[in-house]
């Protein structure tokens, strides 16, 4: 008798008793239904995450990986086809403003984030209006998280090596409270 072993699980199974499955030009052999469900199911997803990000190369013809960032991000919130399904509905939409508004690939990543939340939360003509402020330091970033609870995104800083900085979207709430921030620290320094 011959083992084959199961690609989802790894487990060692008799050939006569593996459930075959033929994917493209490849065999595979499971020892269930359920590790070949799974099996299938976790293909088809990286299938279409890669769908994701071809279309995103197709636009800039280069890859993008802040894209991908928030991309792993949404992918928290939405599955992977109704991000391509997003992608696609607004494709113009981040081809116009990635030639006319956006310089960095941090705001085209903001820019592609908002578009496709829109889709799904049919705001879309409010996208054009989302800025974001751009801070350097954590424990400031921090502070404001803690303050008006609302989460920042840390990123590299592609022209500083080990650098991070930390973006919010600027609400009237963010500035507010970056003001009142920022005015503390300064009574504070003068009366040392």
């Amino acid at each position: 008798m011959i083992n084959v072993i199961c690609k989802q699980c790894g487990k060692k199974i008799s050939s006569v008793d593996a459930i075959k499955v033929q994917v493209g030009k490849k065999n595979y052999k499971f020892c269930n239904d359920e590790e070949k469900e799974m099996f299938l199911n976790n293909n088809n997803k990286d299938n279409k995450k890669n769908e994701c990000y071809k279309i995103i190369f197709d636009i800039f013809e280069r890859p993008i990986p802040i894209v991908y960032k928030v991309f792993k991000e949404l992918s928290d919130k939405y599955s992977w086809t109704e991000i391509q399904e997003a992608l696609n509905k607004v494709k113009q939409s981040i081809e116009k403003y990635s030639k006319e508004k956006y310089t960095t690939d941090f705001a085209l990543s903001r820019y592609i984030e908002t578009c496709i939340n829109n889709v799904y939360n049919n705001e879309t003509e409010k996208t054009e209006k989302l800025k974001f402020h751009v801070i350097k330091s954590k424990k400031l970033a921090i502070a404001i998280n803690y303050i008006i609870e609302e989460d920042y995104y840390e990123l590299d800083d592609k022209f500083n090596e080990g650098w991070k900085y930390y973006s919010f979207v600027e609400t009237e709430r963010f500035i507010k409270t970056l003001n009142s921030i920022n005015k503390l620290k300064e009574d504070i320094e003068v009366d040392r």
